[in-house]
């Protein structure tokens, strides 16, 4: 079990923390069946990774824009995992994607506030943007989401490489408060 942290967030979000950690040994999770979808085409996956790549930034885990057009800013940095002098990387990309509104790909979604998360791991929605959301994207990664903390129910598993709305399963629309991604990518 890794050890867990609290990261400070930068900037206008000083007051604002976010924290991943890995999940408790001998967590396990209820299957529950995702809601139908069918397999991505390269077209979908072309236009989920383009979405994700837009709001990466080097060295960022989480970051956050106001509506569409606005100035993607970072609002928790990655955890370094190297003491090696720093060097300049290309962003990691956003594993997911959540927005205040919905439906997934409308024009409304676009006029209100997206946080995207890069990384791995267990992560909480900000407090000041927790139980808002109600439409996401995932890219390579597939996880979990979840209506309170981590590993408890209501959650839902969504798959790599989708796009959906609030609700998702057992998690109700203007409810995620927490989530799970299963690998970074």
């Amino acid at each position: 079990m890794r050890k867990r942290s609290v990261m400070p967030l930068a900037g206008a979000a000083a007051l604002v923390t976010a924290v991943l950690w890995g999940s408790p040994a001998g967590a396990t999770q209820s299957a529950p069946t995702t809601p139908s979808l069918t397999a991505p085409g390269p077209a979908l996956k072309a236009a989920i990774t383009q979405e994700l790549t837009s709001m990466s930034l080097p060295g960022c885990a989480l970051t956050y824009a106001e509506h569409a057009g606005a100035q993607v800013t970072c609002l928790k940095a990655a955890p370094h995992t190297s003491t090696a002098a720093p060097q300049a990387a290309p962003a990691a990309t956003a594993g997911i994607c959540y927005y205040q509104h919905g439906p997934y790909g409308s024009a409304a979604m676009y006029n209100g506030w997206r946080a995207c998360v890069t990384g791995e791991g267990d992560g909480y929605v900000p407090p000041n943007l927790n139980d808002q959301a109600s439409a996401w994207v995932s890219g390579c990664t597939d996880g979990v989401w979840f209506s309170n903390q981590p590993w408890t129910d209501p959650a839902w598993n969504f798959p790599s490489y989708s796009t959906g709305n609030f609700p998702w399963g057992a998690v109700a629309n203007d409810t995620l408060s927490s989530f799970h991604l299963n690998r970074a990518c």
